[in-house]
């Protein structure tokens, strides 16, 4: 699991769940409004950064799978079947 989470931090990416109910549309919404605020209060580190939003079937289908996203994708299964 230490090595997914390796993994899924070199690439830049982060896999999350939904709450029952929440729309994609209002997590997106959500996401984005904690990254503008991230960026506000800590301009040296979070300032530029952009955050797109995508649900997994879609960004499978978009990035070749390496090796690196194998191992998140893996990663997230394990866990959540764990």
């Amino acid at each position: 699991m230490q090595k997914a989470r390796q993994a899924a931090r070199a690439a830049g990416c982060r896999v999350g769940e939904m709450k029952d109910g929440v729309t994609f549309e209002q997590a997106s919404a959500e996401m984005k409004a904690i990254t503008a605020r991230q960026a506000e209060a800590y301009p040296d580190t979070n300032k530029g950064w952009t955050l797109r939003p995508m649900p997994l079937r879609q960004f499978v289908h978009r990035v070749t799978l390496t090796r690196q996203y194998t191992i998140l994708l893996l990663g997230a299964v394990g866990f959540r079947a764990g």
